[in-house]
């Protein structure tokens, strides 16, 4: 099935047509449209814009694309880190491994200040640092009394 020249020029497709394009299912595109990740332009019959369908392949494959209320949930630029994020880069600068369970875990505690945007956990670039050098204070601690 080819897309008409005139829906290409309104950047407006059909389901059908979206799924051909995006190789998902019409059920996935109906459930990210009832989620609010995919924004449809009329109801009956159920258009989406091509660029909206763009972006949400886009964010769907890379989670550092993921938005919510059109804000990036990870914003690096603002200092935002992922769980995964700050167990890469703690593992990177203290040289030994941190898996997300272990970070994740710290932050369901309270040991590293993190707050919920959506369902996802984000931390401040200040807060990962101050626990990075709480976490080298310690193991330095650790090798003093070994030596």
């Amino acid at each position: 099935m080819a897309i008409s020249e005139e829906k290409l020029e309104k950047r407006a497709i059909t389901l059908n047509e979206a799924s051909e394009i995006s190789h998902l299912s019409i059920y996935s595109l109906y459930t990210a449209i009832r989620r609010g990740r995919l924004k449809r332009i009329s109801k009956k019959p159920t258009l989406i814009d091509l660029d909206e369908l763009q972006k949400y392949r886009i964010s769907k494959y890379d989670p550092s694309q993921r938005h919510v209320n059109n804000q990036l949930i990870w914003d690096v630029e603002f200092g935002h880190l992922s769980i995964s994020h700050l167990s890469k880069l703690a593992s990177w600068q203290l040289g030994r491994p941190y898996s997300y369970l272990s970070i994740f875990y710290k932050v369901k505690s309270g040991k590293i200040r993190a707050f919920l945007k959506g369902r996802y956990y984000v931390i401040d670039h200040h807060d990962a640092m101050d626990f990075i050098e709480k976490e080298k204070a310690s193991l330095l601690q650790v090798q003093k009394k070994m030596s």
